[in-house]
Order: C-alpha cells, then sequence, then structure tokens
C-alpha cells in the first residue's frame, strides 16, 4: 500500500531525492513550478500532455509483481493512465532544465533513482502524483513509494 506524505516535514523524512547527487527533488520543484497550475478551484493542471512524450514523459504500466505468490501493483489503480517521469538518461529529458540535468551522471547509479508518476484524467487533470526511486534496474521500489497529492488514501 502506498503511503502519503502530506507535508514538507514528512518529505523531508522520507528521504526522497536524497542524498546528493540524487534529482528527485529538482524534479518535484520543476512539477511544480513549470508542469503543473492550479485553477480557481485548486484542481491541478498540466501545461503539457505527457502523451506527447516532453521532458521524458512516457507511460508507466502499472503491473503486477509477484513475490512468493502475492501479487500486487505498485500503484493503486484509479482508473486514468499513468505516466511517468525522471528518467535523465532519455534524449527527451534533455528538454528538462539544466537544473534538474546537472548532477547526473550519465552511470548506473543513485544520481538517476527517482521518478514521478502521474494519473491524468482525459481533461488534463492531474489526478494523482507519485514519488518513488528505483530499488533496482527494472523496478521501483514500493517502501519508499508516496502518494503526494490531495485525495490520496
Amino acid at each position: 500500500m502506498v503511503r502519503t506524505l502530506n507535508n514538507m516535514a514528512e518529505l523531508r523524512g522520507s528521504r526522497f531525492g536524497r542524498p546528493w547527487s540524487r534529482h528527485g527533488l529538482k524534479l518535484l520543484f520543476w512539477f511544480a513550478n513549470d508542469y503543473i497550475v492550479f485553477d480557481n478551484d485548486n484542481q491541478m493542471f498540466a501545461n503539457y500532455d505527457p502523451e506527447e512524450g516532453d521532458f521524458g514523459f512516457h507511460h508507466f504500466r502499472n503491473r503486477r509483481e509477484c513475490e512468493n505468490n502475492v501479487c500486487k501493483r505498485l500503484l493503486p489503480d484509479d482508473g486514468y493512465p499513468f505516466y511517468e517521469v525522471g528518467n535523465l538518461h532519455l534524449t527527451a529529458s534533455d528538454s528538462m532544465p539544466n537544473y534538474v540535468r546537472k548532477y547526473n551522471t550519465g552511470n548506473i547509479d543513485t544520481s538517476n533513482m527517482d521518478r514521478l508518476i502521474i494519473s491524468m484524467r482525459p481533461d488534463m487533470t492531474v489526478d494523482k502524483v507519485y514519488v518513488t526511486q528505483h530499488e533496482d534496474l527494472r523496478n521501483f521500489d514500493p517502501v519508499n513509494t508516496y502518494c503526494i497529492s490531495r485525495g490520496c488514501s
């Protein structure tokens, strides 16, 4: 089950994006300041369609992972498609601001392990925002995956 982070103190306590040279906090700053806007009802809308692949966004397949005969998905299925961003090795990520990409070593190390995953409604409303990190080259770490938006349960 995905845990929720409700404020800055909880985000700091999660250690998401830290220690240096990880890029998760810079990625989150970019997302909050440049990728989304809020309307008068405090609904979050994307400035760009993640379907277009800008900034390295791509579909996240919330596939079932099985271990010891227990199968589960990383994220709860809310009926909306998921999109992932933050892989600095993708060519499209070159459109990310330099401050996000600056300390990426280009190697397989912790400088490229953080990701944001969003679920998106058809009208470009961002339904949920998750922060996560890789636990290996293929899988995300369920223990270090958090919902950071309103409406998380």
